[in-house]
């Protein structure tokens, strides 16, 4: 009997109980007519001592529930029994389906915490990240008078704050001073958010201004590391950047996690004032804004072209042709192309599953084989081929269920591992929760799992044919033609998912390693890195910035074992201290923000060479750029070809893009590309401009310390150095250029970790379920086998009869996995192209 004959079949056995209890209804009302009774009071009585038929038949039906509840218990109880009877086949079964349903939960682990888990704050659904969108960058930041006119001009936001990344020195007595993340905000960004303080209070609108830049406000973690979690520790001074500041309230614990902020740790007032939010040629604030429960997004953009429009004509040399961009917070937070790929391996993960299944399934096929004696025994003795096919997938779910079990434990060990190793906003590790969305997947996975490997074998005991399976002689062990033909089908579609997880994996893994190997264009070898800030509360004017940097770079190159010491705005590996718009000289109009953007930084004399870098043509800074000579940069390669293709452009001038204040800077040299480690959202070279840092000032200064040994040693007679100089700067980044590469590229590594050990296991899957088809296959021919033996068959002609029937699914696979292969490819080549790694 199918599946589709069981409604028909309940609603027989229902027809059936109306039917026998009328006829007893009308037995009893023929008996009381013999009995003398006229008809109407003899069906009165009756129905008086029969009880209501309704009723009755509900007494029926609990009685027949208890009958399936105890079949069901007795089937479950029969599986137990087999599977215990069967060690070897449930070990691997439960091996199996502990690693193909636990590899899926870790990664749909991975999915849930990173992509599918809200933020922490109130409806955050209406968050939307605001950004001035131009067509090197949908985001681009506001200056602070753009941000003030949006602010004012708009209706669609019911609230709209700015916020602002920076870093400050924390100094504490007897220790060096140490660089924390820090972020200013307006007054009401936490109440935007819907985030109440664990502890304390946040900041007032009056307190909104540069005279309460002392005020600070910290994280759960920040508490109780550097505050030994003291209930008392609002009010507490703590000393940041030089000068005391003091903590007015503690954020609560779910703040501290990676995903939402990062390595942020202090908030500050924004504390413009009111000349700060009149700039308007000065770009550094982002926007983060909550929508009216009544404003859907697309009224929201067009609201902002309306006000990017006016702003552009009121103010043509600082806002022409920009866009104010709106997009909900989550896709900011996300990089798409990374985003697309997690969901590819989550999918490339499936077929580890479906392999696990499949191989199951054809061990299920064989035992079923074996057992066909036992199916027709019970068959002849009256059992229904309904209950038989029910007691198979008992088994199957019984074995699921157990499997299942299994894999929360691989899955827990899973997410230990790889969440220690995933690198998140800057912050290596992240809890990787086994929360009721992961259970509800694995018992999904599992519950279909169940009856995925099961529902065949099942079928396949419930059709045995009894006579045959009975009859003397008969071969109860051996498959009919039919049977091996299905096990061959699925041989074949063991190969055909292996082999598309192969093709998709392999293609991955050399994409990542790519990423993870690419040639940068400077050399990481033997060098020390490290970064400081210059504090602003200690009034350090550019001529002071200036002299520290020359003090540092002089103590610096004084240590033992240093080769070459050389200072920069920005820090390796990245190389850059700002992006923004430029001019050049002889085009009219200028360069805008919204034409070309360039990379900037500022280097001391003698920084390509010792990065490992190259002049292409031209010459290096030198000790003569000093802030009274004329101004001096090199620009690369990449710059070179774009706006002076077939020409030299040593001699040329590059300034900013306002034509009243054009300051113009003469190039004196061309030096080779660089390309960004695990940079996925610049992937190609962009146009890069280096100005010599004797010339410029920058509170923000990174050391390269190049060594002709382990640069590592190096570390903490810097940090003293620096200490002499000044004991409120505080070090950060303190280690070799490949760690930092390493540790940048780690996702990247561990994603091709993940998709070769993947592979291997679906390999290692469908070879075994190959072997246990073909050897079980051989040993139901063993028969045969030796009566061909017997009449003069040599090895190599039996040798040739086995593997000519494991050969036809081997092909089989092979030729259908092709097109699987082709989708698999396509799929994997977009999203690496999307990466710009192949």
């Amino acid at each position: 009997m199918s599946w589709f004959s069981i409604p028909f079949r309940l609603q027989s056995n229902e027809n059936q109980l109306d039917s026998e209890l009328r006829f007893h209804l009308e037995e009893q009302v023929r008996a009381n007519i013999r009995q003398g009774m006229d008809p109407i009071e003899a069906r009165r009585e009756a129905a008086l001592e029969f009880g209501g038929i309704e009723q009755i038949k509900e007494e029926c039906r609990d009685q027949r529930r208890g009958i399936w509840l105890e079949n069901a218990f007795q089937d479950l109880r029969y599986g137990a029994k087999s599977l215990l009877r069967s060690p070897g086949f449930t070990i691997v079964a439960l091996m199996t389906l502990a690693l193909g349903i636990g590899v899926n939960a870790t990664m749909f682990s991975i999915l849930n915490t990173i992509y599918l888990t809200a933020p922490p704050f109130r409806d955050p659904q209406r968050l939307v990240t605001v950004f001035y969108s131009t067509q090197q960058s949908p985001f681009w930041p506001f200056s602070p008078a753009n941000f003030a006119d949006i602010r004012k001009q708009n209706t669609v936001f019911e609230e709209l704050a700015a916020f602002s990344g920076s870093e400050a020195s924390l100094g504490e007595t007897g220790k060096p001073a140490e660089l924390v993340r820090a972020l200013s905000v307006t007054a009401n960004f936490f109440p935007m958010l819907g985030i109440q303080p664990a502890r304390g209070r946040f900041f007032t609108p009056d307190e909104d201004t540069d005279l309460h830049g002392d005020l600070v406000v910290v994280t759960n973690g920040f508490w109780k590391r550097r505050l030994a979690g003291d209930p008392e520790a609002i009010g507490r001074p703590i000393r940041l950047d030089g000068s005391p500041a003091t903590v007015i309230g503690i954020l609560p614990p779910s703040f501290d996690d990676p995903l939402v902020w990062g390595r942020t740790e202090i908030w500050r007032p924004l504390g413009l004032g009111a000349k700060g939010w009149q700039v308007r040629n000065s770009a550094w604030l982002s926007g983060l804004g909550r929508l009216k429960p009544d404003t859907t997004l697309e009224r929201a953009r067009a609201q902002m072209n309306t006000i990017a429009a006016r702003l552009a004509h009121d103010f043509p040399a600082d806002d022409a042709q920009s866009t104010i961009g709106v997009f909900p917070n989550e896709q900011t937070r996300h990089n798409p192309a990374a985003e697309r790929m997690a969901w590819l391996i989550q999918g490339l993960t499936f077929f580890v599953l479906l392999i696990a299944c499949v191989n199951l399934a054809n061990l299920q096929l064989a035992r079923g084989i074996s057992r066909s004696r036992e199916y027709a025994i019970r068959l002849a003795l009256g059992s229904s081929r309904r209950r038989v096919l029910l007691q198979g997938l008992m088994e199957s779910l019984l074995l699921s269920i157990a499997g299942g079990a299994l894999g929360l434990l691989v899955a827990h060990w899973g997410n230990v591992a790889i969440g220690g190793r995933i690198d998140v906003n800057g912050v290596s590790g992240v809890d990787l929760p086994l929360n009721w969305r992961v259970v509800g997947f694995l018992f999904a996975v599992t519950a279909i799992t169940g009856g995925f490997f099961g529902i065949i074998p099942a079928l396949k005991a419930a059709r045995t044919d009894a006579n045959a399976a009975l009859k003397p002689g008969a071969r109860g062990t051996m498959a009919n033609r039919r049977q091996q033909r299905l096990r061959t089908a699925l041989v074949a579609s063991e190969l055909v998912l292996a082999l598309a997880l192969l093709t998709g994996a392999g293609f991955f893994v050399e994409g990542t390693w790519r990423l993870v190997h690419l040639d940068f264009g400077w050399d990481p070898k033997n060098i020390l890195t490290g970064s400081l800030g210059l504090p602003y509360s200690r009034q350090y004017d550019d001529p002071h910035c200036r002299e520290f940097a020359e003090r540092l770079q002089q103590k610096l190159a004084a240590l033992p074992g240093v080769n070459r010491a050389v200072i920069s705005a920005g820090p390796l590996p990245w190389g850059v201290s700002g992006a923004g718009d430029f001019g050049i000289e002889g085009r009219n109009p200028p360069l805008r923000i919204n034409e070309e953007m360039a990379y900037f930084n500022d280097v001391t004399p003698g920084f390509f060479s010792a990065t490992g870098m190259h002049l292409v043509h031209g010459r290096d800074f030198s000790a003569g750029d000093r802030p009274d000579s004329p101004r001096v940069v090199i620009i690369n390669e990449a710059m070179a070809k774009r706006f002076w293709p077939g020409e030299d452009p040593v001699g040329r001038r590059i300034g900013s893009s306002d034509p009243a204040h054009p300051d113009w800077k003469l190039v004196v040299g061309v030096v080779n590309d660089v390309r960004n480690p695990g940079d996925l959202v610049h992937a190609v070279t962009g146009f890069r401009i280096y100005s010599a840092l004797g010339q410029t000032a920058s509170h923000r200064l990174a050391f390269v310390l190049a060594s002709a040994s382990d640069p590592r040693a190096l570390g903490e007679a810097a940090r003293r150095a620096i200490a002499q100089i000044d004991p409120d700067v505080a070090v950060f980044g303190l280690e070799t250029a490949e760690k930092r590469i390493q540790v940048l590229t780690e996702n990247y590594s561990l994603v091709g970790s993940i998709l070769t050990a993947m592979a291997l296991l679906g390999l290692l899957l469908a070879s075994i379920g190959v072997y246990g088809v073909t050897a079980n296959l051989t040993a139901q021919r063993t028969q045969e086998i030796g009566i061909r033996m017997a009449l003069g068959a040599q090895s190599r002609n039996i040798l040739g009869l086995v593997l000519k029937a494991s050969a036809a699914a081997t092909m089989l696979g092979i030729a259908a996995g092709a097109a699987t292969n082709a989708v698999s490819t396509k799929g994997s080549v977009s999203i690496l192209s999307d990466l710009g790694i192949v």
